[in-house]
């Protein structure tokens, strides 16, 4: 496989920007050139590059899997889940055999992707709740764990397990707090932040919901995340709502909603029956 190619896939891999792997190592467009097969990297490039993969570049130069069906499996899922397409998630990997992914050591990702597709998109809470549990016991990045971590922390507040809750959520946060700053860079970043907004409006702390609400949206703003800074200004307003300070609650529940019929028509559906019962702070998104 052609050096370029192995690079933009084994980033693609790991769901990152072209702008986060040339950060500190070469610019944006030359990274661009070198994926496109335009221009050779100077060897002091190569070796950075490997190096923030996490490769050798042995690996990088003679492993086959980067472009094998299963990479092209992964890279599709992590699209569909920056599109919240939970749905095509659900029916997509009740087509795979899980020993697919366990032949590849990397069963975490469907334990994750079905466990979230599970809570999202079937509102099944307990069978997201054994995927996610399966997932987290499982190796993988450490942004990935957080992530997990995140979604388990709101489902256990969600149900009044305030041990598990608290065990969780420090957990989640002790890791994002040794994130470093290309970490938090990472396109997952948004729903980690979502995930801890919903976790403390579960426990009645709005005040701490709204700092990671302004994270997230900050987050989206730099990454041009539409979809999920809508959802984020839209909780804001539900906070703001919470808090009685409901002028302003109102102003930014209106302003999300208008944003999201550019985005998603079920999006703006669902926010709207959100906005006629917003004292149901506590819905997952």
């Amino acid at each position: 496989m052609e050096f370029g190619k192995a690079i933009r896939q084994l980033r693609r891999n790991r769901d990152w920007t072209q702008k986060q792997l040339a950060d500190g190592i070469c610019s944006q467009s030359l990274l661009s050139r070198i994926e496109k097969g335009i221009e050779n990297p100077s060897v002091f490039v190569i070796f950075h590059l490997c190096q923030k993969l996490g490769i050798t570049l042995d690996e990088l130069l003679h492993k086959e899997e980067f472009s094998s069906p299963f990479s092209k499996l992964k890279t599709e899922l992590f699209s569909l889940y920056r599109q919240n397409d939970f749905e095509t998630i659900y029916t997509l990997l009740h087509k795979k055999n899980f020993s697919l992914f366990e032949a590849y050591h990397e069963t975490h990702y469907y334990n994750f992707f079905l466990g979230v597709s599970e809570l999202v998109y079937k509102q099944n809470e307990k069978a997201a709740q054994i995927y996610l549990s399966q997932a987290e016991n499982q190796k993988g990045e450490k942004l990935f764990t957080t992530l997990i971590k995140s979604y388990l922390a709101k489902i256990y507040a969600k149900q009044n397990e305030e041990v598990l809750t608290l065990a969780t959520l420090n957990a989640c946060l002790n890791q994002l707090n040794q994130a470093t700053s290309h970490e938090k860079q990472n396109r997952l970043m948004p729903n980690i932040y979502h995930n801890l907004c919903m976790t403390y409006l579960f426990l009645n702390q709005p005040k701490q919901a709204i700092l990671y609400v302004n994270l997230g949206i900050e987050c989206c703003k730099s990454q041009q995340n539409t979809y999920q800074l809508v959802l984020l200004i839209f909780r804001s307003g539900q906070i703001f709502m919470h808090l009685d300070r409901k002028k302003i609650g109102m102003k930014r529940m209106n302003a999300a909603i208008d944003l999201s019929e550019h985005i998603d028509p079920s999006l703006t559906e669902k926010l709207g029956y959100e906005k006629q019962n917003w004292r149901k702070i506590c819905e997952y998104a």
